[in-house]
């Protein structure tokens, strides 16, 4: 097995990022004289060197406000091309003719593992409203079903954001896009292609160094491998990202060496003589991330516990509160009090950084009560056992995925709001602003009722068998 590597000084890369900036340079000034049109081919041209980079996106989305499209402004702040820019720049009227089915694609196999589902959610629990908030009004999750592709000379495109794979006819097989699929239709005929002699199965997925997509959205496609009899050893390589160790060490515990691992190529199509990819997707949208979470199998908690716990833990009695101190970002303020007040209670303060995978699993498997504010930490929460109560903290960056990790799991969970006001129909200019401020709403630091919160906390020891 071989694996040809383009640019192995980064000579060009390089030199790539020299011209974007260029362009991004010329691109500004030219939307400081209101020349947008201009300006817009300028910076969709040095998006299109580096597609992954969503800062340019970014920068594009002024050029539209000034020309009064929030619409196309909003798509670019959430890292997707406007669609009339993709019929523009990027020629997507006659793209979409090499758009394919999965099933019908040239030299491939189609290999079910799991069918579509749909499981009932009910309304969290909750110091507020949960259904005013828009995220916990879906009534149901929507899981696609997961399946396998093996094909022969398929080739694919992965830049960290967008996903494309492609056949030995140059289709696209619709089932595998994420991102901007017809701005890599365009550019990937224009690049020279990376070449690997063996069977390589691509393996990763948006945003996999994050905890909780490399748990949730990597992981699980080795279940979707071994569901459809491919054995790990007949792979020659698996293509992730792997920056930590705790995804090196997952995947050794899961059967796969680091000498099997290779990095994407973000810069073109990467081919190989049997390509296997693992369909599996958690959120409900293929343009943008939507509805996080609400897409999953109820198999996926199921298969993490039978992959990282030995047995079953002897009884679920600790009571558990993960910090995000570690972490340095969205860690309540006055934590150190929290931690001290919740100790009296028998809640015990916990950071899961310095923890293997197995140790973290071993550790909520024996909890009955678990406290977080909104992290990947929560991710771990697949690990509880049935009936367990979990209590996330929220302040206003609110994402569903481990309410409906939770549900998946059938544990008790509450969604505990920093700010009970009604979320009310924002008009479409406060949209665009919290769209534009996504980035600060994610890291910041809840500002909680502490003592509102220990009273909500000691109602639930008191009512739901969680009590010392």
């Amino acid at each position: 097995m071989t694996a040809i590597r383009i640019d192995p000084e980064g000579t060009c890369d390089r030199a790539t990022r020299e011209l974007q900036k260029c362009l991004v340079d010329e691109g500004n000034r030219l939307a400081r004289l209101q020349h947008h049109e201009s300006a817009l081919a300028t910076l969709f041209r040095a998006y299109s060197l580096q597609p992954g980079a969503s800062p340019v996106l970014h920068a594009i989305a002024p050029v539209y406000e000034a020309m009064g499209d929030t619409d196309a402004a909003t798509a670019c702040r959430r890292g997707v091309v406007p669609e009339s820019a993709e019929i523009r720049y990027f020629d997507a009227d006659s793209n979409k003719s090499r758009f394919v089915s999965a099933r019908r694609a040239s030299n491939c196999q189609h290999l079910t593992t799991h069918r579509s589902e749909h499981i009932k959610l009910q309304a969290p629990a909750s110091n507020a409203d949960p259904r005013s908030r828009p995220e916990f009004r879906v009534t149901q999750t929507e899981s696609r079903g997961s399946f396998v592709s093996v094909m022969d000379n398929g080739a694919f495109w992965f830049d960290g954001f967008n996903t494309a794979v492609v056949d030995s006819r140059q289709k696209l097989l619709q089932e595998h896009v994420k991102g901007n699929a017809h701005l890599i239709a365009a550019i990937a005929r224009q690049r020279p292609e990376r070449s690997i002699q063996g069977t390589v199965c691509f393996l990763d997925a948006r945003s996999s160094s994050i905890y909780y997509h490399w748990m949730m959205d990597v992981l699980p496609k080795l279940a979707v491998l071994a569901k459809a009899g491919i054995a790990l050893d007949s792979i020659d390589y698996f293509v992730v990202c792997c920056h930590s160790d705790f995804q090196r060490n997952t995947l050794q515990h899961l059967g796969i060496p680091e000498d099997k691992l290779l990095a994407p190529w973000s810069d073109g199509l990467t081919r190989s003589r049997k390509l296997l990819v693992p369909f599996l997707k958690h959120d409900r949208g293929d343009h943008f991330y939507n509805g996080l979470g609400l897409g999953m199998a109820q198999w996926v908690p199921q298969w993490l516990k039978s992959a990282f716990i030995n047995a079953a833990a002897p009884g679920n009695r600790l009571k558990l509160y993960i910090s995000r101190a570690a972490r340095g970002i969205r860690s309540p303020l006055q934590e150190e009090r929290l931690i001290s007040e919740l100790q009296q209670r028998g809640i015990r303060s916990i950071t899961l950084e310095s923890m293997s995978v197995p140790e973290q699993a071993r550790l909520l498997s024996a909890a009955n009560l678990v406290v977080a504010p909104h992290g990947a930490g929560l991710s771990n929460i697949a690990f509880c056992q049935r009936g367990t109560t979990v209590v996330e903290l929220f302040d206003n960056y609110v994402v569903p995925c481990y309410w409906a990790l939770a549900e998946l799991a059938e544990l008790d969970y509450h969604a505990y709001f920093a700010d009970k006001s009604t979320d009310q129909q924002a008009n479409r200019k406060d949209q665009l602003r919290k769209v534009a401020s996504l980035a600060d709403r994610r890291n910041q630091s809840p500002d909680l009722d502490i003592d509102d919160l220990l009273v909500y906390l000691d109602g639930l020891m008191q009512t739901h068998s969680v009590a010392s």
